[in-house]
């Protein structure tokens, strides 16, 4: 550690090792500027996992923002689905 840290788990003095419980949390306190990487090999092996994790999970929320988009615009496009039968019926109600 660069600093003192501490929380409800955790106290660390300037100078302690800590083993973060993930990449995670590991790089969000390289970032900050309270540790540094004993190797820079790991500390770039867990860089490019979280890019790796981020990248999966901004692809797997495209996707389904795509077919929920292609479902709502099926679901328009149909007549019959309820919708159009609604509108049908209140115009012939009115």
């Amino acid at each position: 550690m660069l600093t003192g840290l501490s929380g409800p788990t955790v106290t660390l003095s300037r100078g302690d090792p800590h083993e973060p419980a993930t990449d995670a949390e590991a790089i969000r306190l390289i970032d900050a500027g309270f540790a540094k990487a004993e190797d820079p090999k790991e500390e770039k092996a867990a860089r490019a996992k979280i890019a790796a994790a981020e990248k999966e999970a901004a692809e797997k929320e495209a996707a389904e923002k795509e077919a929920a988009e292609k479902i709502e615009q099926g679901e328009a496009e149909q007549p019959g689905n309820g919708k159009s039968n609604r509108k049908t019926a209140n115009a012939k109600q009115a």
